[in-house]
């Protein structure tokens, strides 16, 4: 299962319609406990850094990424 992180910005869908291309399942999600579950976890970008990190810190997700990191779960 790969994890698309939902923080009310990006593309969502696209990425989610890629993976589904790929023949690849996925789940969009801001939910800590499924992202750490997941074998690979996509990050979308957007073009303005400091209103993703504004929204990434509002659904408490610098911490979960933090943990997908020490877990060595592709990021």
């Amino acid at each position: 299962m790969v994890g698309i992180i939902d923080y009310d910005a990006g593309n969502l869908h696209s990425v989610e319609n890629a993976l589904k291309k790929l023949g690849r399942e996925s789940v969009v999600t801001s939910d800590a406990e499924t992202l750490l579950s997941c074998e690979r976890v996509i990050l979308p970008g957007v073009g303005a850094f400091g209103d993703a990190m504004r929204l990434l810190t509002e659904h408490h997700l610098p911490e979960v990424i933090e943990e997908i990191v020490r877990r060595n779960i592709p990021l």
